[in-house]
């Protein structure tokens, strides 16, 4: 079908559908749509009425038929497959529109990285986003995980039914050339692409480094699953506390504010979940490859895995996924135009927030800026992962995760202005802060006015080699009402 083709049907539709009065909403009672003399016969009576009855029958099966979810008309002409196809894809394709076609979607949320550049979370992830290859002479500088962490397009429903009801990937592609690698259906014609081509029509590389000699052995050494000698498990070990389990093991486990970071980012893109707070084996497999420094993933085969088998699957209640790569995709045929997209319809998203990345403990608000709080401490293997509480005990630790602890215990011992003093302090400052913050965003929320009593704003703990700086024995407070506080 061609794209001019596509857009004339489908301006049809959408005329068809913003122009109520063609199409009315029910025909009413005979002596409404039809001038029946007193004089008529019987018959003519019982056989208007009859044929009025058939009308709006056949109307509100139409209605029921093209409507889908979001009222999005099942005649869209994405939805129209040519008369000439074999019949085992035309049954395929329809089957797969019949379940699809009332999913929800699971919409990745918008990331501002201008806004982790400026705390520093881009700089202390620049390491592992890029590096540089080398093999038999040639080199190559990998951005992929980079630009695929970037991908941000809207999501539009007909665009993805369409495409996740015709998607193939031949699982077993070794050679990047291989032209059918990935099979599906998008603006309405089918098509088909390599790994390189699909490298590059994502973003993931540029088209130029796809086609130099360096990328077809680029990504025939790039790992696909673990390397021998290298493990889940044993990786797990090096990052978290407590055992693996995946699937049950959370992110909150992860001892390196970065690493969490890293893990999430995976949550929303090639392996998106639900719960994201979970660690998969897949996505701890990502991390892996992410974190080891000669370790390259081949990410073009893995995203085409996960958009080939498991970003939309049968299963009831599972979310479409992914879709914003598919508006990727779709762009880079030349499909995302005014013309097309004003007939699809677009899924809401959301703005990843600074309180978000909060509660993974990736940021820290100090009151005035936000920091990156340090890596928590390594547990014993043999400790167990979750200890009960006792009871009659009050829930004093804080907002973790399943009662952990939102900061991590300072041992007592030492001397008292050396040893583990500082720490103990600056958790403590971090705790004083993190409970202020939390009352000033709970009144801007509420949109009520602060306490009195209260004062018009909290004091701002410093850390340990701040206090030090004042003095030693000057008040913990903001600077901005010192005098006012000191109390």
């Amino acid at each position: 079908m061609d794209l001019q083709v596509l857009a004339d049907a489908a301006d049809g539709l959408s005329a068809m559908e913003t122009v109520p009065e063609t199409v009315p909403e029910a025909v009413g009672s005979p002596e409404e749509d039809y001038e029946i003399a007193d004089g008529d016969s019987l018959d003519l009576r019982t056989s208007l009425i009859s044929e009025v009855e058939k009308t709006n029958s056949k109307m509100a099966s139409r209605r029921s038929n093209e409507q889908f979810q979001g009222h999005v008309s099942t005649r869209h002409p994405l939805y129209q497959l040519p008369v000439d196809m074999p019949a085992n894809v035309v049954t395929n394709f329809t089957n797969k529109l019949g379940w699809l076609h009332n999913r929800e979607f699971a919409i990745s949320p918008r990331i501002d990285w201008v806004r982790l550049g400026e705390i520093g979370l881009m700089e202390r992830m620049a390491p592992f986003l890029t590096k540089n290859f080398s093999m038999d002479g040639f080199a190559f500088t990998c951005n992929g995980w980079r630009n695929l962490f970037a991908i941000s397009e809207p999501v539009f429903q007909e665009l993805c039914v369409e495409f996740f009801a015709s998607v193939s990937f031949e699982e077993a592609t070794v050679d990047p050339s291989y032209s059918r690698a990935l099979v599906f259906r998008l603006g309405g014609k089918f098509r088909e692409c390599s790994l390189a081509e699909f490298a590059w029509r994502m973003g993931i590389y540029e088209e130029h480094e796809t086609r130099s000699p360096v990328f077809k052995l680029f990504l025939r050494s790039a790992a696909r699953e673990y390397l021998p000698g290298a493990s889940g498990y044993d990786f797990w070990g090096t990052i978290a506390n407590g055992a693996f389990h995946s699937g049950v093991s959370q992110e909150s486990h992860i001892r390196s504010p970065i690493h969490r970071l890293l893990h999430r980012l995976i949550t929303f893109s090639i392996n998106h979940k639900r719960h994201g707070d979970k660690v998969t084996s897949l996505n701890l497999f990502f991390l892996w490859s992410i974190v080891t420094m000669d370790v390259f993933c081949n990410i073009p085969y893995r995203l085409a895995n996960y958009l080939g088998s498991k970003a939309a699957i049968s299963r009831a209640g599972s979310p479409i996924n992914g879709g914003h790569f598919i508006t990727r995709l779709a762009r880079s045929y030349g499909l995302i135009t005014p013309r097309l997209t004003r007939t699809l319809t677009r899924k809401p998203g959301d703005d990843l927030s600074m309180g978000y990345l909060e509660s993974m403990r990736v940021v820290v608000n100090m009151g005035s800026h936000w920091s990156i709080p340090i890596d928590d401490d390594t547990e014993p293997r043999d400790q167990p992962e979750h200890q009960p509480r006792q009871r009659g005990r009050r829930n004093v630790r804080g907002r973790g995760e399943r009662g952990q602890p939102v900061h991590h215990n300072a041992p007592m011992g030492g001397a008292i202005f050396g040893g583990v003093m500082p720490g103990y302090f600056d958790q403590l400052s971090l705790s004083v802060n993190w409970i202020g913050g939390t009352v000033e965003n709970l009144v801007r929320h509420l949109n009520v006015e602060q306490p009195p009593h209260l004062g018009d704003h909290y004091p701002i703990c410093p850390t340990w080699s701040e206090y030090q700086n004042r003095g030693g024995d000057g008040a913990v407070t903001s600077g901005a009402h010192d005098e006012e506080n000191d109390d």
